[in-house]
């Protein structure tokens, strides 16, 4: 999960646009950026992400302030006098304005390339594992592709049961979240004329539980922001009046060791092949498999920004002493869960709803949440998309086991980078369930936000003595 083998074989983790635009657009395109854009969007957030290297998001650049779909520019005031002739006290400030843009765009641009090259050197450094043809194989592909439409529609439609079979919780949870917080801002998401142009495993991972495949996808689409009243249809039109864009991704897939030959096809529970009739829970209705927890298919884990694509990275020191004590230990399930709790966080924040952390955090963290932000009082959270999730240490020792998470993520058009402090009991064991991160570690049960710590179908205190990661802290840079 995470950025750590994203970019290899040929993948670019600069913008999809930022370094290949000619120079002498630049001027035209900031000039462009003076007016009231259509802000653009697409599955997962990507589209506002705004990276730290160069300031504009993993695939495609938008407005930051988001403005409605159909803000117009018409009303703008030129500036001219009376007689048609223009007004030196208006142009000549524009000019400078416009000259310092340009000055300003290509130091960025060029920062953005010094930090590219930087990624390939330091990936040249770590060669990566290619993908072995078991894994990458035509089966695969065809999941991913069909994935990847799907989500496109579930997005659309704003109904994502349709890809809750083949999402972890992490995601689901990031996916809902997002199109919670544009629905509060009177907003929806809307994309036409979308086409994938390039789905490539570029690398793999294997440890003891899961295969791992990160895969690069370059995809277009028109996109837009839309009143959340308008139906799929009026989106869908609205969407296909924007500009055709592309943007630039790499998706990590996992899937368990021991994952046995699905049965019945898709559509279909993995493990018994009865018809699937999913809810929030993720859980077959007629034999209980949690069917998106990597145990019986591939899942999808992670959307990373390819500005926040990096080499590989080791596990961190802490690692080895964790495993003795937790055999089951996994970076993948670690990560996940820490996604999770970094989007639950947001959303509790941004609906002025602490208390929905009851469960996933640690009560001297939710009481200070709380005391920041009191119930009721909602914080904005425009724009939110996260760019990255990785594992960055792990404490063992001591009277709790702690870890700490690095998110990068940006919300209303700034970069931010959070460092989630989690911990959980000593002796706890990471469940053989595969990547089921939203879920009682006691009895399976989901983990509801209904403001209490215990779980309510077996009664299990889930904050106060965790077995599960909670969390414990935040820094913020």
């Amino acid at each position: 999960m995470g950025r750590r083998t994203v970019e290899i074989q040929g993948m670019d983790t600069t913008p999809c646009r930022g370094a290949q635009l000619p120079r002498l657009a630049a001027a035209a395109i900031l000039l462009s950026a003076l007016l009231p854009l259509p802000a653009v969007a697409r599955p997962g957030g990507g589209q506002d992400y705004r990276g730290s290297s160069s300031g504009s998001s993993g695939g495609d650049s938008s407005s930051s302030s988001r403005p409605t779909a159909y803000a117009s520019a018409s009303g703008t005031d030129r500036g001219g006098s009376g007689d048609g002739s223009a007004n030196p006290f208006v142009v000549l400030p524009v000019l400078g304005l416009l000259l310092a843009g340009v000055a300003v765009y290509m130091v960025r641009d060029f920062r953005r390339m010094q930090a590219a090259e930087k990624a390939r050197s330091g990936a040249a450094a770590v060669p990566p594992a290619p993908p072995p043809p078991a894994l990458a194989d035509a089966p695969f592909h065809a999941r991913a592709r069909m994935l990847f439409h799907s989500l496109d529609e579930a997005w659309n439609r704003r109904d994502l049961s349709l890809v809750r079979a083949h999402v972890t919780d992490a995601t689901f949870q990031r996916l809902s979240t997002q199109l919670r917080l544009l629905n509060a801002q009177g907003l929806r998401n809307a994309t036409a004329e979308v086409a994938l142009l390039e789905l490539r495993a570029v690398s793999a991972e294997q440890d003891e539980r899961f295969d791992t495949l990160h895969v690069r996808i370059l995809a277009q689409c028109r996109d837009r922001d839309v009143p959340a009243h308008l139906d799929d249809a009026a989106s869908r039109a609205a969407a296909g009046e924007a500009p055709l864009g592309p943007y630039e991704e790499c998706w990590t897939f996992l899937r368990s060791q021991e994952a046995p030959a699905a049965r019945g096809g898709e559509g279909a529970c993995p493990a018994c092949g009865a018809p699937l009739q999913l809810g929030e829970t993720a859980a077959c209705a007629h034999c209980g498999a949690i069917v998106n927890s990597g145990r019986f298919d591939w899942v999808l884990a992670e959307m990373t920004q390819a500005v926040e694509a990096r080499p590989p990275a080791p596990l961190p020191e802490g690692a080895a002493a964790l495993c003795a004590q937790d055999p089951g230990f996994s970076r993948q399930v670690l990560e996940d869960r820490a996604a999770l709790l970094f989007w639950r966080w947001v959303e509790a924040q941004a609906t002025g709803r602490p208390r929905a952390l009851a469960k996933v955090a640690s009560p001297a963290f939710l009481d200070s949440v709380q005391a920041t932000r009191p119930a009721g009082a909602a914080a904005p959270f425009r724009a939110c998309a996260v760019g990255s999730v990785e594992l960055l240490s792990l404490h063992p020792e001591g009277p709790v086991q702690r870890a700490r998470v690095e998110v990068r993520w940006s919300v209303e058009g700034r970069h931010r980078r959070s460092v989630l402090e989690l911990h959980r009991t000593p002796g706890a064991q990471t469940p053989r369930a595969g990547l089921s991160t939203a879920r009682c570690p006691g009895c399976s049960a989901p983990l509801s936000d209904n403001g209490q710590p215990a779980c309510e179908s077996c009664g299990e205190q889930l904050s106060a003595s965790p077995r599960d990661w909670v969390l414990s802290g935040i820094e913020q840079d």
